[in-house]
């Protein structure tokens, strides 16, 4: 008794075949490359985006360590020309927060008062 059975062997391709392989394959390579550059391009947001969530977690995790939070506060800033000193105080708190000593071109402008004019005065020189 004879039996016919199907077994998978090498055969050699056709000239056709093998055209319709290096089209087939030039394809994969090409959607490869784009998958490739996709995953970077991918990888690239995902890690700015861990980075900047990151900064996020470390400012709230340290404003909530230190028990306080950078925030505008109004500030004054006066001279002392007896101390010869500039200060930068908080209005809210009235705290000193700065001090430095005035420069030699500081010193020399001493506040002078203000004095209102008439424009219309006839003698002021014109």
């Amino acid at each position: 008794m004879v039996e016919v059975l199907k077994e998978i062997l090498p055969v050699p391709l056709t000239d056709q075949e093998v055209a319709e392989l290096g089209r087939s394959l030039a394809h994969e390579l090409e959607t490869l490359d784009k998958v490739t550059k996709d995953k970077t391009e991918i990888t690239k947001a995902a890690k700015e985006e861990i980075e900047r969530q990151q900064g996020v977690v470390n400012v709230l995790a340290k404003t909530l360590r230190d028990g306080t939070r950078e925030t505008e506060v109004e500030v004054e800033e006066s001279a002392d020309y007896e101390l010869g000193k500039w200060q930068t105080r908080r209005l809210d708190t009235g705290e000193v927060i700065d001090e430095r000593e005035m420069t030699d071109e500081e010193r020399l402008q001493r506040e002078l008062p203000l004095v209102a004019v008439d424009a219309d005065d006839p003698e002021l020189p014109a």
